[in-house]
């Protein structure tokens, strides 16, 4: 496996990875208007453009093809953390996830933090995130369960 930055070449894979994975993943959490609301944010390709300025895009490959993607800013908020059906509990995730910790550590990034679906919640419970908040979001008035999610990276800061 390999994690390289997102370009923009790849956000049409990407929009397809991720409405993929919320149509075939998520589905177990959510009724079906949720996850049409969720899966048709994707519609709109200029937002993943937008989330590019300010938040760091990478890619999950395995021999030439996308297993996932993940997205992290300077202050160490992860908007987007999504693996392909295909690959789940493959080691995607988990691969994934130590790039993003490693990342935030060379960057002095002390905490990380997420929005996080019910289904995505227990992953990041692996890796010592902890709820901050549970929370109704609405996408087109549609209201979605998701948690406010944090990791306390200081202790890993004062051993390295």
């Amino acid at each position: 496996m390999k994690i390289r930055k997102a370009n923009s070449s790849d956000h049409h894979h990407m929009l397809a990875l991720f409405v993929e994975t919320v149509r075939s993943v998520n589905v177990k959490d959510y009724s079906p208007r949720q996850i049409d609301k969720w899966a048709a944010t994707a519609n709109d390709s200029s937002v993943l453009k937008k989330l590019s300025i300010a938040h760091n895009f990478y890619v999950c490959e395995k021999d030439g093809e996308l297993t996932g993607f993940c997205s992290i800013n300077a202050k160490g908020f992860i908007h987007s953390f999504f693996v392909s059906a295909a690959y789940q509990r493959k080691g995607v995730g988990a691969y994934m996830m130590q790039f993003i910790i490693e990342y935030a550590l060379r960057h002095n990034i002390k905490t990380l933090e997420a929005e996080v679906s019910v289904t995505a919640k227990s992953f990041f419970e692996k890796y010592d995130f902890s709820v901050v908040t549970p929370q109704i979001v609405s996408i087109d008035e549609v209201p979605f369960r998701n948690f406010q999610m944090k990791n306390n990276l200081d202790a890993a800061l004062t051993n390295s």
